[in-house]
């Protein structure tokens, strides 16, 4: 049991038990327990009586002299202390929490903690009461832990997961009306203009717009106020003055009511996210300025002056103002239908402006206008720039139907719109070197061609001609290759094999280039038949080397195939061990086996599952990988840095293996 206010005359005991047993309940549940602690917050709000039922602290201390014990809920200092309960369940990852706790927090602000109109007027008579006689309403007592709370709420707002953020945002809708706190207006106005998540913004600009449509005004505002309809007001007629003016029909707290200055805040706040980047911001910003135009017109003429700086852009201003003048105070139709470019989606200026806070200049002055007038007509030109028409209409060097090798090499595929035709075929002269192929990955093949004769071998012994020197030493390595990218080969008469079998190697026709090479058919046959002459000595070391490469990486393959499943037969001998029965040797349904396995834990077989898991993927990191190296040996080994290097970098950090046709 604590005491109320300090004052050693009026010091008033609160009775906090039942606070003290909740606040203990949740911090000893861990976050696993969560449907308990949910049940816990659902006991303590139901044990909580509405407002009219039970008079406050200070009411009752004056009538019993300070001798009367006041519950805790009726203290804002103790009802602040749910701050750091409520916090975590507001924060929760389980949406299913999240949402019975705003659920909870709902009726705990609004009903249990709220003040109730006929709560001062129980006792009142049947005479009617004139409102001087009228006395305001106690302070709300959960400002305190509203004010505390709003953060947390609006963290919410930058959720991924949708349905939590609704959760959030309802909460504040329902709440708002009814929890008047001033100081809320100073986080939500600070959030709307420097938060960097959209969302967050975007939420602050529907809740501002809530207050504008459900706070009361006081004295001075209300003389500057349009007839509207919020929640706690209605239009009433003043036939001597001939005018519609608002009455409100209860008494509010001077603390509780909106200012002049505040509604003034919050119009340069709107007017701000008026030119924001992101669409829904300025959308739900364009909502709450109708409502400041409708309700509040001098303030929004006020926020539309020149000298405020609040809207930078021209054309923004401009459209705002024929829309205010073109209402002439009725509701403003053309400011809701304004297009998205003039409400900050085209406005270069605001934009620019706004972020590297730099002198505003305007649009118009940008585009070549005089910075002294102002078109009188928004549209685009209907003349493009012929600079931009050639960029965009020329083709490309690297157009998309166009891929180059990292040698310089292009291979082109034919275009859905026009055929396209090498530079040499105006000449008349055939290019191979551009020649189309139907793979459109033909370019990570990376097997230039090679067209200048060899340094090493200028001639062969036969003495063939220089047409036939241009033949590639690495012909072994394009071969491999075209097995690996599956190019189609062709035949001695120039025809495509009408399907290519690569089932088994003896199944794939032979052949020695794996792309269109310029050499002619001699060669090919020479190179093809042992004896007809001599075969190059490079053609022996190339042989030697390529299976050289090949067996060092199946045995390093196979060594690791070797380790992985040496593995899992000890996990397999040590899970026989645990349960003692032999599983490889008995039938696995009869009652024996099953028996014996019934008495291994789940800790035991989650281990087995995991231990078998890792295994498993290493071999499948060791398949992947041996493949990358048969690539690599197909393309002539590490001269030059391939795509499969990155792969390999992966491998080696441990991320999630990938197959290599997900680099294609």
């Amino acid at each position: 049991m604590t005491f109320g206010p300090s004052s050693p005359a009026h010091q008033t005991p609160v009775d906090d038990s039942s606070l003290e047993e909740f606040l203990t309940s949740t911090s000893q549940l861990p976050a696993e327990e969560w449907q308990k602690r949910i049940a816990i917050l659902k006991t303590l709000v139901h044990s909580i009586p509405d407002y009219s039922t039970t008079p406050s602290s200070s009411s009752s201390s004056s009538s019993t002299n300070g001798h009367r014990i006041a519950p805790w809920y009726r203290s804002s200092k103790h009802v602040r202390r749910l701050f750091p309960s409520l916090r975590n369940y507001i924060l929760d990852a389980r949406s299913a929490l999240v949402k019975e706790a705003t659920e909870l927090i709902g009726t705990l602000l609004m009903v249990k903690l709220q003040h109730h109109p006929n709560a001062d007027q129980k006792d009142a008579t049947d005479a009617p009461q004139s409102n001087e006689d009228k006395r305001p309403p106690p302070p709300f007592v959960g400002r305190l832990l509203f004010k505390d709370l709003l953060p947390a709420l609006l963290q919410l707002s930058s959720q991924t997961v949708k349905v939590i953020r609704s959760y959030g945002s309802s909460l504040l809708l329902d709440v708002l009306p009814h929890c008047r706190v001033p100081s809320s207006l100073v986080m939500l106005c600070e959030r709307i203009k420097s938060d960097k998540n959209r969302c967050v913004k975007e939420d602050c600009a529907r809740y501002l717009r809530c207050v504008l449509e459900t706070w009361p005004c006081d004295e001075a505002l209300m003389a500057c106020s349009s007839p509207y309809q919020p929640v706690d007001e209605r239009d009433n007629v003043d036939k001597d003055n001939n005018s519609t003016i608002l009455i409100p029909t209860q008494r509010f707290r001077k603390d509780e009511c909106l200012t002049i200055e505040t509604v003034k805040q919050i119009g340069w706040e709107l007017g701000r996210s008026l030119s924001d980047p992101a669409q829904p911001v300025r959308n739900e910003s364009k909502k709450g300025f109708q409502v400041l135009f409708r309700r509040f017109r001098p303030i929004w003429n006020e926020v539309m002056k020149i000298n405020s700086g609040v809207i930078r852009d021209v054309r923004l201003r401009r459209k705002l103002l024929e829309a205010a003048a073109r209402s002439d105070g009725r509701d403003v139709e053309d400011l809701a239908s304004l297009d998205d470019g003039s409400i900050g989606g085209m406005s270069y200026g605001s934009m620019r402006s706004g972020i590297s806070q730099l002198t505003f200049r305007s649009y118009a002055s940008r585009g070549g206008v005089r910075p002294n007038t102002v078109p009188n007509t928004i549209d685009t030109p209907k003349t493009r720039s012929k600079v931009l028409q050639t960029s965009r209409e020329a083709i490309s060097d690297y157009s998309p139907n166009t891929y180059v090798t990292t040698s310089g090499q292009v291979f082109s595929t034919p275009s859905p719109r026009r055929q396209y035709r090498p530079p040499s075929y105006s000449s008349g002269k055939k290019d191979l070197s551009v020649a189309s192929t139907q793979q459109p990955f033909a370019s990570l093949l990376k097997t230039p061609l090679k067209s200048e004769r060899s340094p090493i071998y200028p001639l062969t012994p036969l003495g063939l001609s220089s047409k036939s020197q241009k033949v590639s030493t690495n012909v072994l390595r394009k071969r491999l290759s075209r097995r690996i990218s599956g190019v189609q080969a062709m035949t001695g008469d120039g025809e495509l094999y009408s399907e290519i079998r690569t089932e088994t190697a003896e199944q794939y026709p032979r052949q020695l280039s794996s792309i269109n090479e310029t050499e002619d058919n001699k060669c090919g046959n020479q190179l093809n038949n042992p004896s007809v002459g001599h075969i190059p000595t490079t053609q022996f070391s190339e042989i030697t080397t390529v299976a050289l490469e090949v067996i060092e990486a199946h045995l390093s393959h196979l060594q690791e195939l070797e380790a992985a499943m040496s593995k899992e037969k000890e996990l397999l001998a040590d899970l026989e061990k645990i349960s003692g029965v032999a599983l490889a040797n008995n039938d696995r349904t009869s009652p024996h086996v099953t028996t014996c396995l019934a008495s291994l834990t789940e800790e035991e077989v989650c281990d087995y599952f995991e231990s078998l898991h890792v295994c498993v993927d290493k071999q499948l990191i060791s398949s992947e990988k041996f493949l990358m190296e048969m690539e690599k040996i197909s393309r002539g080994g590490d001269n030059e840095r391939e795509v499969g290097d990155d792969f390999e970098e992966r491998i080696r950090s441990g991320d999630e293996a990938q197959s290599p046709d997900l680099f294609l």
